[in-house]
Order: structure tokens, then sequence, then C-alpha cells
């Protein structure tokens, strides 16, 4: 629950107002993989495993937005890794929103546990949620 905490946050923080974040979970190859898109303006590809290290960001997406603590992507993947799974970033295609910038795709995959097929769990991608208006 953490990690999705922490994903989602961060795409909040980083979706301008009127963009849009998407979280997905869907069964792969015997894990769970968890995506959270958003319509920001990504990770420049110099800088996706850097994110993941304490108390660093991603320069160029801070511009104009709070600076935090550069603790939550790596406290994610401590916890994605402690549970034998793996974490990254890629671009987004364009985001859920194709006007409204680059954006990012942070995924984490966890493996399902023995004998779980996954199946009757109602695992299904979720709603778009739209950014919150930041204009007040």
């Amino acid at each position: 629950m953490q990690v999705v905490v922490n994903l989602l946050s961060n795409a909040a923080k980083f979706t301008p107002s009127g963009g849009r974040t998407r979280l997905d979970a869907r069964l792969e190859d015997g894990f769970l993989r968890v995506t959270v898109t958003d319509s920001g303006p990504g990770v420049p590809a110099k800088d996706r495993k850097l994110v993941f290290d304490r108390f660093r960001q991603s320069d160029n997406t801070l511009t104009g937005k709070p600076a935090g603590t550069g603790l939550g992507l790596a406290i994610a993947k401590r916890i994605v890794e402690h549970l034998g799974g793996r974490i990254g970033v890629e671009d987004a295609m364009a985001g859920p929103d194709p006007e409204s910038g680059r954006g990012a795709a942070f995924w984490f995959t966890l493996p399902l546990a023995e004998g779980e097929s996954g199946h009757g769990t109602g695992i299904a991608p979720v709603r778009d949620l739209p950014a919150k208006d930041r204009s007040d």
C-alpha cells in the first residue's frame, strides 16, 4: 500500500492542473504489475536510476514545484525489492492525455504467492483520476 501511495503522491505533485493520473494493475507471468501513469513532464532517461536513490530528485521536473525530501521513491524501491519485486520508470507514451505532456509511467512488480493464479482477485484497470486544480 505504501508503494502505491508514494507513486500516486509523486504523480499528483508533477501532473499539471487539468492533467491526468492513471492507476493500473494487472497480472503478468506470475507477477502483479502496478503502474502509475501521469501526464506531467516525465523523467529524463539520464535520471531514471537516480530518482530511486535517497535524497535524489530529477532536476528539470522540479521547475515550479515544491521540493520533497527525495525519500518516497527510495522507500518504495526498498519495499518492492524486499518483497521480491522490481520497480522502474519509463516514458508514458504521452501520458493518459496526449496533449498535456510526455508523462511518466512508474511501475512495480510483485510475485504472486505460490499457488495464486490471480483468479477472483478483482484486479483490473482503475479509472483515470483528474489532477487537483492547483490554481487556488
